[in-house]
């Protein structure tokens, strides 16, 4: 499944301008015997020389281990970013997952990989998965 880039876009175009922008893009798309995923959401609002907005994208990729049986076990690859802006306001987090690795047999975390969340002003909080139930966080270079 593939779509084009699509944005819609409602304003006033006028001196005391107001508008909604909106503008999304999906792409899944079969690799090998995984599958490749990218996604954009962008929200804005502009009123009076003051903007608003949401964005959030990521590319993804899953291999299972079994093309026949996918949902019982495989790596998944995610980079992404979410973003909220407000005219006194910046966040920003960002999340890359390596090499994480889904078990069907362990249902309450991955049993391999990592997974890094880092935040507007550079904290960054690193979960390293050991297996199932075994789970290492690190913030700020501390262990926790």
């Amino acid at each position: 499944m593939e779509t084009d880039y699509y944005e819609l876009r409602i304003g006033a175009g006028t001196p005391g301008e107001k508008w909604i922008k909106l503008d999304l893009d999906l792409d899944l798309s079969p690799r090998g015997t995984g599958y490749d995923s990218r996604f954009n959401f962008h929200l804005e609002l502009y009123e009076s020389g003051r903007r608003y907005s949401y964005r959030r994208n990521y590319t993804a990729t899953y291999t299972p281990d079994n093309p026949n049986n996918p949902f019982a076990g495989g790596t998944f690859n995610y980079s992404g970013v979410l973003e909220y802006r407000t005219p006194s306001r910046y966040y920003r987090l960002e999340s890359v997952a390596s090499d994480l690795r889904y078990l069907q047999s362990c249902s309450s975390t991955f049993v391999g990989g990592t997974l890094s969340l880092t935040d507007s002003r550079g904290n960054r909080l690193i979960l390293r998965y050991n297996g199932c139930n075994n789970v290492t966080a690190i913030y700020n270079g501390q262990p926790l």
